[in-house]
């Protein structure tokens, strides 16, 4: 079960014997090369592993062709839940509530919490709804709904919850990206806490039809976006700082870009928000954007740049955005451009 609990938290990455046995010691504490290949062997045979060749190494990897898997992964999943809440009677009582309440939405296809441990001694639980894919908006009507529960329930037992809404066709897409990003981050660290064997079938249909991903633990924290990637990736994303030499940096999606503007205090920059979101409205992941502005508190800055350019700018996504926002009472600091029509204009956003 260890072999199998590390090499799902690996999906997606080669993994030699060697680092297998080193992760394997880091997460239980223990374990011996020869133990760990003699199981190998023993998951091979039962058609639960296949090997890949990887330059002189061997990687080890989960066959997702076995029918049993999915299920003996959803076990490890409802065991991690379980070591996780042991001795945290609060917090289960917490989490087994957010699941039964939670339950009866159609649309929610599995629950599960990221970086469960460190978040527990912040007193805050980073909530991921993964949602059945669907393109009618009185679809997303429920969100509304679960939204003011969630916050119904930080409330009432004193601890911070961030949800994360995500359709399961926005979660493969994030993975097939370069781009670091939440959804990489989940993988690595993540304990599904409903409904596990729908996760494992989305990731079971990434690999079927081949398509290239991979994971790690590297979280963007937008606090620490760097100027210099602020300026490249604005850009990148049609908007440039007069005055500045751009460099190559590191791509970042555009929702942290976003989030790192709101949390500087200079205004100067401000502006570029309605710009870009005007440039690459069908690429923003509103959903992606809602999380971070609860998660780093600028939701009451963001809604006042979203009101801005929904005076100039029809977005749809920008107007659900705002109607979330209104929706947990988030109370707007207003963004007070000099003359924002006429940047629109001259960025050829607007005529």
């Amino acid at each position: 079960m260890r072999t199998i609990d590390i090499l799902s938290r690996e999906i997606g990455n080669p993994v030699s014997i060697n680092k297998l046995v080193k992760k394997i010691h880091e997460k239980y504490g223990t374990a011996y090369y020869k133990q760990v290949y003699d199981e190998i062997k023993k998951l091979k045979a039962s058609n639960e592993i296949g090997m890949i060749q990887s330059g002189r190494s061997t990687s080890p990897f989960l066959n997702f062709d076995n029918p049993l898997l999915i299920d003996k992964i959803s076990q490890i999943e409802l065991e991690r839940k379980i070591r996780f809440l042991q001795d945290r009677t609060e917090l289960e009582t917490i989490i087994t509530e957010l699941a039964e309440k939670l339950r009866k939405y159609g649309l929610i296809s599995s629950i599960g919490i990221v970086n469960p441990e460190r978040n527990a001694k912040l007193n805050r639980i980073e909530l991921f709804i993964i949602l059945r894919n669907f393109e009618s908006d009185n679809d997303w009507k429920p969100t509304l709904t679960i939204r003011k529960l969630i916050e119904t329930i930080s409330a009432l037992h004193n601890i911070r919850i961030d949800p994360l809404f995500i359709q399961e066709n926005n979660l493969i897409e994030l993975l097939k990206e370069d781009n670091a990003n939440i959804a990489k981050n989940i993988l690595s660290n993540k304990i599904i806490i409903s409904n596990p064997q729908n996760f494992w079938m989305i990731i079971k249909s990434i690999l079927d039809d081949k398509i290239q991903f991979s994971n790690d633990n590297y979280e963007i924290n937008p606090a620490k976006i760097t100027e210099e990637e602020l300026i490249y990736n604005l850009a990148k994303f049609g908007y440039k700082e007069f005055g500045h030499t751009i460099t190559k940096e590191t791509p970042i999606r555009i929702e942290y870009i976003i989030t790192a503007i709101l949390l500087k205090k200079e205004i100067r920059m401000l502006e570029a928000i309605p710009i870009i979101l005007a440039k690459t409205e069908t690429e923003v992941n509103y959903n992606l954007l809602l999380f971070l502005s609860q998660k780093y508190g600028t939701r009451s800055k963001l809604l006042g740049v979203l009101n801005a350019l929904g005076e100039y700018k029809h977005i749809h996504g920008v107007k659900i955005a705002i109607r979330n926002l209104k929706a947990l009472k988030t109370e707007e600091i207003k963004a007070n451009f000099d003359d924002l029509e006429r940047k629109m204009k001259l960025y050829h956003v607007i005529r």
